[in-house]
């Protein structure tokens, strides 16, 4: 009795010491990192990560990486709540598949004094409005953490019609 006490007191005491998520950039060789809305055909750089749940814009991060080797990088998606603390939410409730995603998309600096790659993402639709944060880590190691940035997917599931008289 007193082992299952100690171990729900552990448990409440990890959850509520919970540190919040912030946007940040622990890589030292990372630079430039942007993240927008974007859909077909344009893409705002300077607007915040905020997207509808059912709309057709996506998320799209790009970054550099100081150096001239190509590095394998993997993105996950982190539900969070209110307080930008990691929900209770299991990966399959938010998003569609496995919850680890390779990033695929870069191009190698040329004719440069600094020779830099460039990554592009872009993050998969979540099934769930809320906070989010979006953890980007190195070759498959999420202790290895580069770039985390916060974002917002928001609903509007009550329409409100009125009529001018």
């Amino acid at each position: 009795m007193k082992w299952l006490l100690f171990v729900f007191s552990s448990i409440i005491a990890g959850v509520l010491n919970a540190a919040p998520y912030t946007d940040q950039t622990p890589g030292a060789d990372i630079r430039t990192v942007l993240f927008y809305p974007a859909d077909a055909q344009s893409a705002q750089v300077l607007d915040f990560p905020v997207l509808y749940l059912k709309g057709a814009k996506f998320l799209r991060m790009e970054f550099d990486e100081l150096g001239n080797q190509y590095q394998n990088y993997n993105f996950r998606l982190i539900h969070c709540n209110r307080d930008w603390e990691q929900s209770i939410l299991n990966d399959f409730e938010f998003v569609d598949g496995y919850n680890e995603f390779f990033i695929e998309q870069y191009e190698l600096s040329l004719n440069t004094r600094t020779s830099y790659t460039h990554y592009t993402l872009d993050v998969p639709p979540v099934k769930v409005s809320g906070n989010y944060v979006l953890m980007v880590y190195r070759n498959q190691n999420q202790n290895d953490a580069v770039i985390f940035r916060r974002f917002v997917v928001y609903d509007n599931p009550v329409a409100i019609e009125f009529d001018l008289k």
